[in-house]
């Protein structure tokens, strides 16, 4: 089975940015993303949940052209 958060992912970054009104602070605020592959989705997964992809992104735009 394939989970996709990125819609929601990209909705709670805009809300975080959305609190921070001074320009040069947002400026400096980067999301760290984490995508992973759980045991339970993956037979034969030798630990829990394993890192298949990192992101650092600024906005929910930057997130979402990371999706393709």
């Amino acid at each position: 089975m394939h989970t996709d958060n990125f819609d929601i992912l990209a909705q709670l970054i805009d809300r975080r940015l959305a609190q921070v009104k001074d320009e040069a602070a947002r400026a400096l605020l980067f999301f760290p993303i984490q995508i992973l592959q759980r045991k339970k989705d993956i037979a034969g997964l030798p630990q829990n949940a394993h890192v298949i992809k990192l992101y650092q992104v600024k906005d929910s735009q930057d997130l979402l052209k990371k999706k393709s």
